[in-house]
């Protein structure tokens, strides 16, 4: 069962470093948007270190 009161805090973020732009590759078996390519980012569930 999903608790409707969990707070999950999510973000992402675009470097740029000498024009350059950094995205990463989800992994082709990643079960939401495999294969896909995207600005480095993650989540953190509240409490977690």
């Amino acid at each position: 069962m999903t608790n409707p009161n969990k707070i999950v805090v999510a973000l992402k973020g675009v470097i740029v470093n000498e024009g350059k732009v950094l995205i990463v590759q989800r992994e082709k078996d990643d079960e939401i948007g495999g294969g896909t390519w995207e600005c480095a980012g993650g989540k953190i569930e509240f409490g977690e270190d």
